[in-house]
C-alpha cells in the first residue's frame, strides 16, 4: 500500500507532512473517534461542513491566489468509483452556495484523485482545490496550478 502522504510532492511546510508522516495518518480525515470535527493537521477554519464535503481555505494557497478553498470529502477515498450520486450533489449545492455568498465571478476547480505520483499531490485522498486569481490585465500574469507531470524534450 502506498503512504497516505507523498512529501517529495510539498512545495512547503514540510514539517507538517514529516508529522502527518511519523502518525501514519491522512491528514484530511476527521477523527470521528475523538469527536473531532476539523482536521488535525490543518489551521484553517472550515467555511462549510456538510455530510459529505468539508470546505476550508487552503492553508498553502498557490501564490497570488485571491481564493484557494478545498473541498475534502469526509469519508476516506481515493478514486471518483467511490463518490456517491449524494455526494456529487451536495458538492454542486455547496459550490452554487459559496458562489453567491463569496460573489465569486469565475474559478477553477482542479480535482486530485488517485496515484500522487501521477497527479503531484501530497495527499491521497479525492479532494478539489478551488482557485481564483484576479482578472487579467496589462500588468497581470498567469496563476501556476500544478496538475501533474510531463515528459522533459
Amino acid at each position: 500500500m502506498k503512504p497516505l502522504v507523498n512529501i517529495s510532492h510539498a512545495r512547503e511546510k514540510k514539517d507538517v507532512y514529516e508529522k502527518i508522516i511519523k502518525d501514519e495518518a491522512c491528514p484530511f480525515c476527521v477523527d470521528f473517534s475523538k469527536k473531532r470535527e476539523s482536521f488535525v493537521y490543518h489551521n484553517k477554519p472550515a467555511l462549510v461542513q456538510g455530510k459529505h464535503w468539508v470546505v476550508t481555505e487552503n492553508f498553502n494557497p498557490y501564490k497570488g491566489a485571491k481564493h484557494h478553498l478545498m473541498f475534502v470529502h469526509r469519508r476516506h477515498i481515493v478514486s471518483f468509483t467511490e463518490l456517491t450520486p449524494a455526494a456529487l450533489k451536495e458538492f454542486l449545492d455547496i459550490t452554487k452556495k459559496l458562489e453567491k455568498d463569496l460573489s465569486l465571478p469565475a474559478g477553477v476547480f482542479l480535482f486530485r484523485f488517485g496515484d500522487t505520483d501521477y497527479t503531484g499531490g501530497s495527499v491521497s485522498h479525492l479532494h478539489a482545490h478551488y482557485v481564483l486569481g484576479t482578472k487579467k490585465r496589462k500588468d497581470s500574469e498567469p496563476l501556476l496550478l500544478y496538475a501533474g507531470y510531463k515528459t522533459k524534450k
